[in-house]
């Protein structure tokens, strides 16, 4: 994994506090497992092929060191768990998980950066996760407001012209989801992938604190 700069207080949340010689140990990460409910991997390039491979190597080690880790929550509408469910029952890729990414990349006017490959999605359910969307619903009114910005974000303006809905309420928006299905007893325990931007406090509130106030402890791999 590429490195990126993050606090202590980024790096492990809730009942944890850890040193970075701690923090940076892959062996103190697999013995954490044990004691909490998440694990979040920062997505610092969406759609790299080969972060994808490292993120499907990260899992591999998860679930072997912890089985109750039942869920993978991924930075897409709850919709797209439908298309990828069908597509991991038999559907072909397509006519399945193809056909939402045309039609969200339609939607927001923007090339989606597919984070949901076939490969992917077959290992990944091949290890035994089940597979959620938790990000936006793009035909939800907040999802209308937030379109027109993520042009903005593509022309590289300014985050404070863009940032508070594109970034800030959709961090709100994956941790409510995610804190909902741990709650609901959906899945025991699970693995959010979120992009980088959503973990950061330096404008909005970041996805981890979300998960601290609502008592889901976890940590940042």
């Amino acid at each position: 994994m590429k490195p990126f700069k993050q606090s202590v207080m980024l790096t492990f949340f809730c009942i944890f506090v850890f040193t970075n010689a701690q923090a940076n140990s892959s062996s103190a990460k697999l013995e954490l497992l044990k004691k909490v409910r998440s694990v979040i991997i920062p997505d610092l390039n969406h759609g790299d092929e080969s972060f994808l491979k490292e993120q499907a190597e990260i899992l591999k080690e998860i679930k072997t060191a912890d089985q109750e880790f039942e869920c993978l929550f991924l930075e897409v509408e709850p919709k797209a768990t439908i298309a990828i469910n069908n597509f991991l029952t038999g559907l072909n890729y397509e006519d399945s998980v193809r056909l939402w990414i045309n039609e969200t990349s339609h939607k927001i006017g923007s090339p989606f950066k597919n984070i949901i490959p076939d490969w992917y999605l077959l290992k990944i359910h091949k290890l035994g996760f089940k597979i959620v969307g938790v990000d936006i619903d793009w035909n939800s009114e907040l999802g209308s407001k937030i379109i027109p910005l993520i042009k903005l974000h593509d022309q590289g303006s300014s985050i404070e012209q863009y940032g508070k809905l594109l970034v800030g309420e959709r961090s709100k928006i994956i941790a409510e989801n995610v804190i909902r299905e741990l709650q609901n007893k959906s899945c025991r325990k699970g693995v959010l992938i979120v992009g980088q931007g959503h973990l950061e406090d330096f404008l909005y509130k970041p996805v981890q604190l979300y998960f601290k106030d609502a008592n889901v402890s976890g940590f940042i791999w």
